[in-house]
């Protein structure tokens, strides 16, 4: 130190160079990385809008890699890079995530000795943490509106686990932190709750339902959406609500089973009033005169609730064709209700299939703007619905 602070300027100047060269190959400028210039900041933010997949989205596709124990958006080379450090057993491996598909481009061993020492201290994060990466994730996006994850990394502060994560929205970055310990700052009923949803979540088939996802957007955009606005256009509101009330009064015996097999006699008591008088006096249904008349509203319950209602579990997350999002369980359920609508005894199969076709207009046709513009702005669309679905199944069945 003496010997450089009396040297001569050239001197200084090699010297520094040295010291560069050597904080380089001991991978210091991973730790320069996480500390962004504003110049790098700005390439980020400007690369960002490219990428369709969220950073919890690729934490969640890793997790067939692993555990995750960190993850992020990068400027490598010029390029947008998505990267997931995983733990398997007792070797990390590094995961890069195509961040317009969401596929798995590449899984290689951590070999880096200062990407090593980083993966080995999340993991003794992550091994006194309650909560998964990714659920801090949403957490930390539901609490910043906007906001868009560029990077999480956990770390141990006085002992507790904590997430640190990079949020960006347009050019402005902001470092927020998640407890990862924080079940336990929370009241049972609601860590029960939270666990619920979080195990719902489970996603194995993801890439099996996405091509089942995209196939049904499909049939609606091109077949579904197109027949619905001609009905919408060809019938009046009065009739095609009569239509919509007529379809759902047939449908009577899947919601008076389900209040009955979950106890709720008032609801069952509630849908056959409703049955009786709108069959009578609202001529067959096509007029909901128990509603409009006397305040008897429908009580919807369907069996997939029921057997959620008796402890059997969700299952994974499942789309088929034609059907709407369901889990395991909610499929079997959705095979129960369709045995119990009683007009599938009584008509011919074809005529069957044109009263289940027309529910489907019908309701597609009374929804047509309340999905117009969603695919513009959710950088997941899949994702989103997916959440969306289960977040909601997991309130049904808890009311």
């Amino acid at each position: 130190m003496l010997l450089v602070e009396g040297a001569p300027e050239m001197v200084k100047s090699k010297v520094c160079l040295i010291a560069a060269a050597i904080a380089l190959s001991l991978g210091i400028q991973t730790a320069w990385a996480q500390n962004l210039s504003n110049k790098e900041k700005a390439e980020l933010a400007k690369a960002l809008p490219s990428a369709k997949v969220p950073l919890e989205r690729a934490l969640l596709v890793s997790e067939h890699e692993g555990k995750p124990i960190s993850a992020g958006f990068e400027i490598d080379q010029g390029e947008l890079n998505l990267w997931v450090f995983v733990q398997k057993g007792d070797k990390f491996l590094e995961v890069t995530v195509n961040y317009k598909n969401g596929e798995i481009e590449e899984v290689e061993a951590i070999t880096k000795a200062d990407d090593l020492k980083d993966a080995k201290e999340q993991s003794q994060a992550m091994e006194k943490a309650k909560l998964s990466l990714r659920v801090a994730l949403e957490r930390a996006i539901k609490e910043n509106p906007g906001y868009k994850a560029v990077e999480i990394t956990p770390e141990l502060e006085n002992g507790r686990p904590i997430a640190s994560i990079t949020l960006v929205r347009g050019q402005e970055f902001k470092e927020v932190s998640q407890p990862l310990d924080s079940e336990e700052r929370r009241s049972a009923t609601e860590g029960n709750n939270f666990a619920a949803v979080e195990e719902s979540e489970y996603d194995p088939w993801e890439p099996f339902n996405e091509k089942t996802f995209w196939f049904n957007r499909q049939l609606d955009r091109f077949i579904l959406k197109p027949v619905a606005t001609a009905y919408k256009k060809v019938l009046p509101d009065p009739v095609r609500k009569g239509i919509g009330n007529a379809l759902d009064n047939l449908d009577v015996v899947r919601r008076l089973v389900n209040n009955l097999l979950q106890l709720r006699f008032d609801g069952a008591g509630r849908e056959i009033s409703r049955f009786v008088i709108n069959s009578t006096v609202g001529m067959a249904g096509f007029f909901d005169i128990a509603d409009q008349a006397f305040d008897i509203e429908p009580s919807d319950r369907d069996m997939g609730q029921t057997l959620g209602k008796y402890g059997i579990g969700s299952g994974p997350y499942l789309v088929l064709p034609f059907l709407p999002p369901l889990t395991v369980r909610d499929f079997f359920g959705f095979v129960a209700d369709e045995a119990m609508y009683p007009l599938d005894y009584f008509v011919p199969i074809g005529a069957s299939i044109g009263v289940n076709a027309t529910e489907k207009v019908s309701e597609r046709a009374e929804n047509l703007d309340k999905f117009d513009g969603v695919e513009e702005t959710v950088i997941d669309l899949y994702g989103a619905v997916r959440n969306a679905y289960l977040q909601r199944r997991e309130a049904d069945i808890r009311r």
